[in-house]
């Protein structure tokens, strides 16, 4: 399979809104390591303004992480485009891949890899507030789009002449094989976990921008006889706190912030019921999250709100609009069978990974 994907995974650039570090949105980099299998990969962080932190790092053997430097930050945009960062993301392409077979452009449709890089294969990786009409120009030349939801998908104009596909996020299997998963969690965690016999959870961003608090306060005072587990990170913003300091007030709310992704797991493993109680907002509505697939993985039960993203895959979660759907869900859950959804659950999760992707990706660009 690999000696097939050579002829266009055999040097990969990858310039990602997304820096490496951050974990709550680790997909791409299972792309990265992927690609790094089959040929010379090298991702480019955001530029940073501090000298300091501009950094070459080595994960792997075939495999570097760049963060080039910026002179200025620009008004709009992370910088990339500025001339000097352009210059940098072309020495080191040419330094580490010699000659670029594929360039994948993750969040913003980044047209300039396309003048700098013509010979390779492009792919833009859309983002949660991607808008396929506004942003045409800049995708328009791409040979692949991938994106996230139904709705963003269907209206990415005719006039686009490349391929597109109805992407979704994955999880790293390695981890969340229920074999390797270490028996390890924090202290804090089960003397939490002893007051009620069931625990309801959600792993992902504690952002008010993502979360939908109101419906969240109203569930768990319905639900007062069973444990809620965030983990999670927040966002810096002050609407965040408060909505957390309101939330753990009640004596059935535990938060745990900067989780580490391989300990995620350990968490979920625990779970009885995992949530996904997303607002449906101009945020969230071109999002298909990472924890939907890292949940099938372990073959949790679901709860979410209908987000567009996820209602395509009716068969593996429970949709509901309220805290009272949310409860009344979570006992349905409680109190049925549910052997057949979680085979279908890992299924999905196997189906998603990066390299049965890449493999779709791959036949796609090879025929065109």
């Amino acid at each position: 399979m690999i000696q097939n994907q050579k002829r266009i995974w055999y040097s990969n650039l990858i310039l990602s809104d997304i820096p490496w570090e951050y974990y709550l949105h680790p997909c791409p980099v299972f792309y990265a390591k992927e690609l790094s299998k089959i040929g010379h990969t090298l991702w480019i962080n955001p530029p940073t303004r501090n000298p300091l932190k501009v950094r070459l790092l080595r994960p792997s053997k075939n495999l570097i992480v760049y963060t080039p430097w910026i002179f200025k930050r620009p008004i709009c945009g992370l910088g990339f485009e500025c001339t000097e960062v352009r210059n940098q993301i072309i020495f080191i392409a040419n330094f580490a891949l010699k000659q670029v077979s594929s360039v994948w452009s993750i969040s913003t449709a980044y047209e300039f890899l396309l003048e700098d890089f013509p010979l390779a294969r492009s792919i833009f990786w859309s983002g949660d507030f991607f808008d396929p009409i506004s942003e045409f120009d800049a995708y328009k030349n791409f040979d692949l789009v991938l994106c996230l939801t139904p709705p963003k998908f269907e209206t990415i104009p005719a006039a686009f002449n490349g391929n597109r596909i109805n992407f979704n996020m994955s999880c790293d299997l390695n981890i969340f094989n229920e074999n390797y998963i270490k028996q390890k969690t924090c202290k804090s965690f089960y003397k939490f976990t002893t007051n009620f016999s069931k625990t309801v959870g959600y792993v992902g961003t504690l952002s008010s921008r993502r979360l939908d608090y109101s419906l969240l306060r109203k569930l768990v005072d319905i639900c007062s006889d069973t444990n809620f587990v965030f983990v999670g990170k927040k966002d810096g913003l002050e609407s965040t706190d408060k909505e957390i300091k309101e939330l753990t007030k009640r004596v059935n709310v535990f938060v745990f912030e900067d989780v580490e992704y391989p300990e995620i797991p350990n968490y979920l493993k625990r779970f009885d019921v995992c949530l996904i109680p997303y607002k449906l907002n101009p945020a969230n509505i071109g999002t298909c999250p990472n924890k939907f697939v890292e949940y099938c993985a372990l073959g949790k039960p679901i709860v979410s709100t209908k987000l567009p993203g996820l209602t395509k895959f009716a068969d593996l979660a429970e949709f509901g609009s309220s805290a009272e759907d949310f409860s009344l869900l979570i006992q349905e859950i409680y109190n049925n069978k549910r052997d057949g959804q979680i085979r279908l659950q890992k299924d999905f999760a196997e189906k998603s990974s990066a390299s049965n992707f890449l493999t779709r990706i791959n036949k796609i660009l090879q025929i065109n």
